[in-house]
């Protein structure tokens, strides 16, 4: 099987390496080279940020002409936000739109690189959603995923949820940068009070998943849960950024903004910082209760005092 993977990061080489040792033909495409070798591929790995997304598949249409079932598959863990039209997206909408295609899988749950690398045991979980003469076609997708990755440290399972994958893993690396934030403030060795704003954290997860019409069954499987135990490790980037975050002195909120921004370029693609802009418009739009969203929106984008806004949230009455 012929396989290109579209972006050239940590977790597509990663991933790529898996592909490789399974014996499949495979190919790493950064953003800025000709893709013009999908137009070969059995399998589409898109590696790249959901800010990314509807850029690199302009690029594919314009660039070249997929097999009519070539297999698209999702790995970013974001939501877009247009600006322009003020509409948000997930990266299965992202694709249709894009591509014009209703064959995508999505592949999330709690990985990082250097744990494949290394060949820890990992789980992933793998969704998708493709009508074919009004047929939902699972088993196939299922299986092209599972031959492409799957070996004996990399299992991938199925879901059914499209939607609640996407926004589970959206919402988790929101809120991943909470956990860096408060090991920065002292919070990390409080067991009582970190296991209270998991928990919290997790409720914050359910009302998104609801509000998109996801399964509350997702949350408590390794793509929701699991992964929201990676957020606590500074492993993660978006941890990295809310200790770096929390830890700037300034007092004034534009210094703290100008500083909060040079600290996402020097960490590398951070989800999580854009994504607490979408996630925090989409709660205010649907009235959805998030304070932990809202204090990561204000906490990266108004340059508020950390220390205030977790005080607050922890004195906050729960219903």
């Amino acid at each position: 099987m012929k396989a290109v993977f579209a972006g050239n990061g940590s977790w597509a080489n990663a991933l790529a390496e898996v592909a490789r040792e399974n014996g499949h033909d495979v190919a790493i495409l950064a953003r800025n080279d000709s893709y013009s070798p999908i137009s070969e591929a059995d399998v589409v790995m898109l590696c790249v940020p959901s800010y990314a997304l509807r850029e690199v598949c302009a690029k594919i249409k314009t660039e070249a002409e997929p097999k009519r079932h070539c297999l698209f598959i999702g790995t970013c863990k974001g939501i877009e936000s247009n600006e322009e039209t003020g509409k948000t997206a997930l990266a299965s909408q992202i694709v249709k739109e894009g591509l014009g295609r209703r064959y995508y899988a999505h592949l999330a749950g709690p990985g990082f690189a250097k744990g494949l690398n290394e060949k820890e045991d990992t789980r992933l979980i793998v969704s998708i959603e493709y009508e074919w003469d009004g047929v939902t076609l699972v088993s196939n997708s299922v299986s092209i995923t599972r031959s492409l990755l799957q070996n004996d440290f990399l299992k991938i399972q199925q879901s059914l949820d499209l939607i609640g994958l996407q926004v589970v893993g959206a919402c988790r690396t929101t809120l991943s940068i909470v956990m860096g934030a408060a090991k920065a403030l002292g919070y990390y060795k409080r067991k009582n009070t970190m296991a209270a704003v998991f928990g919290r954290i997790m409720v914050e997860i359910n009302r998104f998943v609801a509000a998109f019409g996801g399964k509350q069954d997702t949350l408590v499987d390794i793509a929701g849960s699991g992964d929201l135990y990676l957020c606590n490790d500074p492993e993660s980037r978006n941890f990295q950024l809310g200790e770096r975050v929390a830890g700037i002195c300034s007092e004034d909120p534009e210094q703290r903004k100008r500083l909060i921004e040079t600290e996402v370029k020097c960490i590398g693609t951070v989800e999580g910082f854009l994504t607490s802009k979408t996630l925090w418009k989409i709660a205010q739009e649907r009235n959805i209760d998030t304070p932990w969203t809202k204090a990561v929106y204000r906490l990266c984008h108004e340059g508020s005092d950390p220390r205030v806004i977790v005080a607050e949230i922890l004195q906050r009455s729960v219903d």
